[in-house]
């Protein structure tokens, strides 16, 4: 923001972010991307892209500092995840996909060409990508690896035209990600009957759901969930479906009714069976978030395949609360 780089402790629970090296180096992404990529560029889709770039630069220097050598803590970092594209509907969530996928990229190339050679390698190819896109007028994810396709058959002083195009399809195609704009799996989520949940509609956390109450009031959505695999994807059943209240990056604003008895729970056993299920928040709050005085917050539903412990798909579901006049 202005050619400064801002850190903010969200709570005095925290710790100071500005202290925290790989928080440091995201931000330092950041930067790279605007001095690389140009003042003018405009990303089409939710920015996902700047999140996920930004932790792919992080992760870049995290391996040449550390040469690969395991580190208390290593497996903790938001780049590591298997959170896919188009199964999400909020831009960090998104820079997930984005981060993750880089990260599966690099891991293919380290593993091929040795930590060191493929680190190279991934590291030219990625500034060189943000070279190309530079001032790009409405860059999409297709666009974005369209380039780093490209940038792959250029070569440079570090890489064989064609070392890393094979690389990089393998590790999108694992990431429910097609270059041919084909079908790709889906999760969609219904509210109350006629509202699809995206990223823009009403439910997301630019538009979300505005309730006034007062009281012993409620306001309660009714939600019905369903998947769908697609090419390279397949969902892996059973299926646990989590709708979390607390734990998220900022959420606990909104007195959810139920939230003591912690997340809701539900499994599905194929692609016919839909989850229907209700949330409702109280009046009040537990605190408050906005400047008007209200509190905006979100329910966090994650989908996780058979056996693993990371969710591969997630949106949030967005209310903001004001008390009634």
């Amino acid at each position: 923001t202005g050619d400064t780089i801002n850190f903010t402790t969200y709570s005095p629970g925290n710790q100071n972010f500005a202290r925290d090296n790989s928080t440091i180096w995201h931000e330092l992404g950041h930067g790279v991307m605007d001095r690389l990529m140009g003042d003018y560029i405009t990303l089409a889709d939710t920015g996902g892209l700047s999140e996920g770039m930004a932790d792919f630069v992080a992760q870049m220097v995290v391996e040449d500092v550390t040469k690969g050598v395991p580190f208390a803590g290593k497996e903790d970092f938001r780049i590591i995840n298997h959170t896919a594209f188009n199964l999400t509907n909020e831009v960090h969530d998104d820079g997930e996909a984005y981060g993750g996928a880089m990260r599966d990229i690099l891991e293919l190339a380290m593993e091929k060409y040795g930590h060191q050679e493929g680190l190279k390698k991934m590291t030219d190819l990625t500034l060189e990508a943000m070279r190309l896109t530079r001032n790009h007028p409405a860059l999409t994810a297709n666009g974005w690896f369209e380039h780093m396709l490209f940038a792959d058959t250029l070569g440079s002083p570090v890489r064989k035209s064609g070392d890393m195009g094979a690389l990089v399809t393998k590790a999108l195609g694992l990431r429910n990600f097609r270059m041919d704009n084909g079908e790709v799996a889906d999760m969609r989520i219904m509210v109350d009957g006629d509202t699809l949940l995206t990223g823009q509609s009403v439910g997301s956390r630019g538009n979300p759901n505005r309730v006034e109450l007062k009281g012993n009031e409620t306001a309660s959505f009714d939600l019905a969930l369903n998947l769908k695999s697609a090419g390279d994807f397949q969902f892996q059943y059973p299926i646990k479906v989590e709708a979390n209240y607390n734990g998220g990056p900022l959420e606990g604003a909104v007195k959810w009714v139920g939230e003591e008895n912690g997340p809701q729970v539900f499994t599905l056993n194929n692609e016919k069976e839909v989850v229907h299920f209700k949330v409702a928040a109280r009046a009040g709050c537990d605190f408050v978030n906005r400047p008007d005085g209200s509190c905006s917050d979100f329910v966090y539903i994650k989908i996780y395949n058979n056996g693993e412990k990371d969710p591969v798909a997630k949106k949030r579901f967005y209310v903001r609360v004001s008390a009634a006049e």
